[in-house]
């Protein structure tokens, strides 16, 4: 992709090149990916975010309206951001058609839908331009450093097709291109010191034009990273990663003594076996995966890492394995907002451990789409935080709503 403007991200080190993103919006600069954000700039950000998208979205001004709220008297501290209306991520799935009624300027004047990884068939679109689509980059790529450091890996074995191979397969609509929200993602991933080291396994079979995972290439690179003692990532789809590795295991018994150099980070969402078009028709418990990848890979669980995010926001949280709760923990990060509320009140719970409805506030980002406040049907529950890595709210993420709730839960507009 050719942007007219792009913003360069460096990692240390990186031979040649940077990291490149789209251009990234002018609020958003010093405050994604800042650790130190105060809170007060956030709900600056997070006040004119919201005035502007009730003045440029007719569907969030009628539901403030109808909710009694206006962000420039009723927003000025975090304990307000409870009463912000939040739109249901389920208002943005293609079937239901509220899509192009949730973008905060004309249709022809984004640039692209970006389109999450449906395994139903019915992905949400959310309308974006470039300096949203960066953005989003911007808050992805802030997890490296957050859970690997500046120093950049030798080797990057990506369990997702190239970024061109996905881009060749997009679609179209209302004269504006679909395409995947995690191809950008994946097309920012690039931290290696040589970028003819960063591997993308899953590609297509020549003879049955399937895509699947290049066995022989994933296996040399193990073994060579092994023999030099590189600093490895593994990245990718949840259960490509684990069932490449568990049945390659289960059928030789190798193993790779990555040790301390080596660092696995799944893709978000996948534990039911299911991402986009993948389905393992199984379930993955996280207790054994990393049970499994620990013994296989030879790494610390420590290294072992996870993030979530959905498409509809621009945020994604890193998380680390907690072993007292078999479970990954996930962190908020400063310029985000997360609150729990109850699945069948939608009232806030504060208490840690109860189970609830999880809803993502970020200003950042959402200069095209209403997305500041969604509600998403995933169950999680606030966790106290043990992980040295974790500071801040926290949060454990305990799967989908069952299917008979979520009419509670797809709240949208009448």
């Amino acid at each position: 992709m050719n942007f007219r403007h792009r913003t360069e991200i460096r990692i240390d080190n990186v031979k040649e090149e940077k990291v490149i993103l789209a251009p990234i919006e002018t609020k958003a600069i010093g405050a994604v990916g800042n650790t130190s954000l105060k809170e007060e700039r956030f709900i600056d950000d997070l006040r004119n975010t919201l005035t502007g998208t009730v003045n440029e979205c007719e569907a969030y001004s009628l539901l403030c309206r109808n909710r009694h709220f206006n962000p420039d008297i009723d927003l000025t501290t975090m304990e307000d951001a409870v009463r912000i209306p939040y739109i249901t991520s389920q208002a943005f799935k293609k079937s239901v058609g509220l899509f192009p009624k949730l973008l905060r300027i004309p249709v022809s004047e984004i640039d692209l839908w970006t389109a999450s990884s449906s395994t139903r068939g019915d992905p949400s679109l959310s309308g974006r331009r470039w300096e949203d689509v960066g953005t989003y980059q911007l808050a992805y790529l802030s997890l490296f450093s957050r859970l690997f450091g500046n120093e950049p890996f030798d080797t990057s074995l990506v369990f997702w097709p190239d970024p061109a191979v996905m881009k060749a397969r997009s679609g179209n609509l209302y004269g504006k291109p679909v395409e995947p929200f995690a191809l950008y993602i994946i097309q920012s991933e690039r931290v290696t010191h040589d970028p003819q080291k960063l591997h993308y396994l899953m590609q297509p079979n020549k003879e049955t034009l399937r895509m699947e995972i290049n066995l022989p290439i994933l296996l040399d690179r193990l073994r060579e990273a092994v023999h030099s003692k590189e600093r490895t990532l593994l990245i990718g789809s949840t259960p490509l990663l684990y069932l490449t590795l568990k049945d390659h295991y289960d059928r030789t018994g190798e193993t790779f003594d990555l040790g301390s150099n080596g660092y696995l980070l799944p893709g978000a969402g996948g534990w039911d076996g299911k991402k986009g078009q993948v389905n393992i028709s199984r379930t993955i418990s996280k207790e054994a995966f990393v049970s499994d990848m620990t013994r296989i890979l030879g790494i610390p669980p420590e290294h072992i890492t996870d993030r979530y995010g959905f498409s509809e926001s621009s945020t994604m949280l890193p998380g680390c394995y907690d072993a007292d709760l078999r479970d990954f923990v996930y962190e908020v990060p400063p310029w985000a907002h997360a609150l729990v509320r109850d699945p069948n009140t939608l009232e806030p719970i504060s208490e840690y451990g109860k189970e609830g409805l999880l809803e993502l506030i970020t200003p950042y980002g959402m200069s095209t789409h209403a997305g500041a406040a969604v509600l998403v049907d995933d169950l999680v529950s606030l966790v106290e935080p043990t992980n040295s890595k974790i500071s801040g709210t926290a949060i454990r993420i305990h799967g989908r709503v069952p299917h008979s709730h979520k009419a509670g839960c797809g709240v949208m507009f009448e």
